[in-house]
């Protein structure tokens, strides 16, 4: 199935096959959920079959959790499970380490889930399924699939597809909220996340799959990797200007500056290892950064200045002067609840309250029942000192990973990869599968061709080598 989505001579005909889906998905919720299990079962013999497994794990898991999103926002119920892209990591990743002998499988998403054991047994019996799903799954997801991916290596030709099949979904996305929302002349902005710009579902969600695809796109201009072999560059920067566009409008924040943030950290980096293309690089930055600067002018345009007032992190009690503008309006009480999950895992320390306990458990201390918003500090809050060490882990093997990194643009990537899981993670939790599969994905390797010049100049050096030793 993959393989007719990838060809490079079918690119017009699938970008249109998947703006059809979005259509028909506004009409009836029937055409998607035929599509999703066409999607799903055609590519089961692919994962069975050893020699093919590696590739399509690959593009599979990044078209589902797209899939996932669209899923939601349709209300699929019951056709397709709310979790549909946990149930199938869990299932699929078990699977792929049980049939695979690789001796280099990642150790440390073995780590992990040793650390995730006392947690089995802390989640309340009486919702054991619920809660498991609802806020254990995620990290044994991201466990399970560092194990594997750990022990694969990919090469550019297989990222290039993984971003490419990766996109596909999220133009459905944003596609199908187009169609839902009102005409915008009729659509109220204020200073709070817009259900109606983002379909009527989670505008949290759909802003941080915007973001996410904007910045794989943006990656792979910087560093010359064709998603779309025919008039790439245009049709690229078509894409990313209408994601941003969407993602802005939903004036949900932390999608669109994760991704944002993630693109500009592998600049920079990218920038301060090839200090020979420097202008060059610029160049394309300037670019990019005037297109993003056009598109948020004209979207704050549309909302009447509101747009930005929201970036500015204003709200409607601090412009009557009500309260100031803190950390804690600014995230929209992320900070309170982060706060408040402290205080349980200072009360709770060994191995907190258990999965699912902390929803009882921020009732208490905040006085409300109010869902996390922050990995880390719910780990502290529900698995104690084994969700610290899952925290320190997940936040700092990322410096390891790069340090042992053997590639440039191997780096690159990996920068943006690990930086997308980790601040998705911050505002989104682990309700989508973005920080399982983007963490999980960074323990693999990347090789990337050497360029011919640089071949040529290894040859010289070899040969010159050669005669010295003479």
């Amino acid at each position: 199935m993959f393989t007719y989505l990838l060809k490079k001579d079918k690119e017009v005909s699938i970008l249109l096959i998947h703006i059809l889906i979005a259509i028909l998905s506004f009409f009836s919720i029937y055409f998607f959920i035929v599509w999703f299990y066409i999607i799903v079962l055609a590519n089961i013999p692919a994962i069975l079959n050893k020699s093919t497994r590696s590739k399509t794990v690959l593009v599979f898991f990044g078209y589902i959790f797209g899939l996932e999103i669209i899923r939601r926002m349709i209300k699929a119920s019951p056709f397709i499970p709310y979790q549909v892209g946990n149930y199938l990591m869990l299932i699929v990743f078990s699977y792929c380490i049980i049939k695979t002998t690789s001796s280099r499988q990642g150790l440390i998403g073995k780590i992990i889930l040793i650390l995730c054991i006392p947690g089995f047994y802390m989640i309340p019996f009486e919702n054991y399924f619920v809660f498991f799903m609802n806020s254990f799954s995620g990290i044994i997801c991201l466990g399970l699939a560092a194990v594997y991916f750990g022990g694969q290596t990919y090469n550019s030709e297989d990222l290039r597809d993984f971003i490419k099949i990766t996109i596909l979904p999220i133009i459905i996305i944003a596609i199908y909220i187009s169609l839902k929302t009102p005409t915008l002349n009729d659509v109220d902005f204020n200073l709070a996340a817009n259900f109606e710009t983002s379909g009527g579902f989670g505008s949290n969600q759909i802003s941080t799959v915007l973001g996410l695809g904007a910045c794989l796109l943006i990656l792979a201009y910087i560093s010359r990797q064709a998603v779309f072999s025919k008039y790439n560059k245009a049709l690229s920067f078509v894409v990313i200007s209408f994601f941003l566009f969407r993602g802005l409008l939903t004036f949900s924040r932390g999608g669109i500056l994760t991704g944002l943030v993630a693109a500009v950290l592998s600049y920079l980096y990218l920038n301060w290892r090839l200090k020979k293309n420097i202008s060059k690089s610029v160049v394309r930055l300037t670019f990019i950064a005037l297109g993003c600067y056009i598109v948020f002018t004209i979207s704050n345009q549309i909302t009447g200045g509101t747009l930005a007032e929201r970036y500015h992190g204003q709200t409607s009690s601090t412009l009557n002067g009500n309260r100031k503008i803190n950390l804690n309006t600014i995230t929209t009480n992320r900070s309170n609840i982060a706060l408040a999950e402290f205080a349980i895992f200072s009360d709770h320390i060994f191995l907190g309250v258990g999965p699912g306990g902390g929803y009882e458990a921020r009732k208490q201390y905040m006085g409300t029942e109010i869902a996390s918003h922050t990995e880390l500090t719910r780990l502290l809050a529900e698995q104690g000192i084994p969700g610290l060490l899952i925290g320190v882990t997940f936040l700092f093997y990322p410096l390891f990973r790069l340090k042992n990194s053997k590639s440039v643009k191997e780096s690159f990537y990996l920068i943006a990869f690990f930086s997308l899981a980790i601040i998705t993670s911050f505002h989104s939790s682990m309700r989508t599968t973005i920080t399982p599969l983007f963490w999980s994905l960074s323990c693999a390797r990347f090789s990337f061709p050497r360029s011919s010049k640089a071949i040529e100049t290894g040859a010289k050096e070899a040969r010159v080598n050669a005669l010295v030793s003479h």
